[in-house]
C-alpha cells in the first residue's frame, strides 16, 4: 500500500518481526511528522481518532501507530515476552526511522497519552535525537503515588455525594498499594468515571466503539480484535506498569517537552505530573492546563489541543 500521507489508509510495516499498522494523513508531505503514541496499554487510536486530529492534519503529517498487540497490530500468536517497555521503545524506533526515511526528515514531533506518555519518555531518553521536541498528555509519574492520589479522589467524591454503595467498595478495597490489584484497580475505574476524574461528560469505550463503527478505518472484524489487544495488552504489561517510577527513573532530557493535564484528570493525577515536570532538566519545558478536561484533552477539548501542540511545536 501507498505511503504518502494523502491516500489516508491503514497500512502495514515490518517492525522487529512483527507486522505493526500505520495511519498516515495530512494535507502536505512537506510539512512536520507528528507521531502519536496511544494510551492504554491496548488502547490503539487508529478506528477512532480521525475527528479530532482533523486541523492538525491542515499543518503536519499526523501518525497513529497501533502497538504492539493492540488494534490492527494485534495478534493471538504475538510473543508474550515481547510484550515490554523495551521492545515498545524499540518498536517507536523503527517506525520513527521509517517515518524519516519515507518523508525524508530529520526527526518527528511526538506526543503520547497516558501509557503513551511513559513511552515517549522512555523513547526521548534512549533516542533524543530522532525527537524535535515531546508532548506527555495525562503524564504518567510513579504508578502507587497516582493510585493513592486517585483512590482518594474517589473516595472524597463518594463521601460528598453520600453515595453508599461507592464508599463501601471502596473501603472494602482500602488504599492502594491494592491486595488485589487487577481488581481492585477495576473497582476504582468503575467510580473514577462515575465522578468524572477520568473523563467528564461521556463514557470512554462507547465513545470509542461507536467511533470506530462511524468510521472508515475498522472492519467489523477489526472492531474485536481492538477488543481482545485491549485485554491482551493489559494482561501482559501490568507487572511492569505497576512497578513504573517515572519520577525516579528519568530525571533530565535533552530535548523540550511539555505536559498537557486536564484539569480534573485523576486517572493520572495532573498534580503529580506538574510537580514531575518542575523535577526534570530540559533545554525547555512547559505545563498546559485544559480546564474543562478530565484525562483525555484531545477529545475533550479538541480546539484547544489543537492550538496548543501548534503553539509548542511550531
Amino acid at each position: 500500500m501507498k505511503t504518502n500521507s494523502r491516500t489516508g489508509e491503514p497500512f502495514k510495516i515490518l517492525v522487529n518481526d512483527v507486522d505493526q499498522w500505520l495511519l498516515i494523513r495530512g494535507e502536505n508531505d512537506d510539512n512536520p511528522i507528528i507521531l502519536f503514541l496511544h494510551g492504554g496499554p491496548g488502547t490503539a487510536q487508529i478506528g477512532f481518532i480521525s475527528p479530532y486530529i482533523k486541523k492538525l492534519e491542515e499543518h503536519y503529517i499526523v501518525v497513529n501507530w497501533d502497538q504492539r498487540g493492540s488494534g490492527l497490530s494485534f495478534s493471538p500468536d504475538l510473543d508474550q515476552d515481547t510484550m515490554n517497555m523495551n521492545q515498545f521503545v524499540e518498536d517507536t524506533r523503527v517506525v520513527i526511522q521509517f517515518l524519516l526515511d519515507t518523508f525524508k526528515k530529520k526527526k518527528v514531533y511526538l506526543i503520547g497519552h497516558s501509557w503513551g506518555s511513559l513511552l515517549g519518555m522512555n523513547v526521548i531518553k534512549e533516542y533524543p535525537e530522532l525527537v524535535e521536541r515531546f508532548i506527555g498528555v495525562g503524564q504518567v509519574t510513579n504508578w502507587w503515588d497516582m493510585e493513592k492520589e486517585g483512590y482518594h479522589y474517589v473516595l472524597n467524591s463518594a463521601k460528598r455525594q453520600n453515595n453508599d454503595e461507592a464508599l463501601k467498595e471502596l473501603t472494602q478495597i482500602g488504599e492502594p498499594p491494592y491486595q488485589n490489584p487487577l481488581n481492585d484497580i477495576a473497582i476504582q475505574r468503575n467510580w473514577l468515571q462515575v465522578f468524572g476524574g477520568a473523563t467528564r461528560g461521556f463514557d470512554l469505550i462507547p465513545l470509542i466503539i461507536d467511533g470506530m463503527n462511524k468510521g472508515n478505518e475498522y472492519t467489523k472484524d477489526d472492531i474485536d480484535k481492538w477488543k481482545k489487544g485491549t485485554g491482551y495488552s493489559f494482561m501482559n504489561t501490568y507487572e511492569e506498569l505497576f512497578n513504573t517510577k517515572l519520577r525516579d527513573e528519568i530525571t533530565e532530557v535533552k530535548i523540550p517537552i511539555a505536559f498537557f493535564a486536564g484539569k480534573y484528570d485523576f486517572n493520572t493525577p495532573s498534580n503529580l505530573a506538574k510537580e514531575y515536570l518542575s523535577e526534570i532538566n530540559a533545554p525547555f519545558k512547559k505545563f498546559v492546563w485544559f480546564n474543562q478536561s478530565a484525562h483525555f484533552p484531545l477529545i475533550e477539548e479538541t480546539s484547544e489541543f489543537t492550538k496548543q501542540v501548534h503553539c509548542f511545536f511550531k
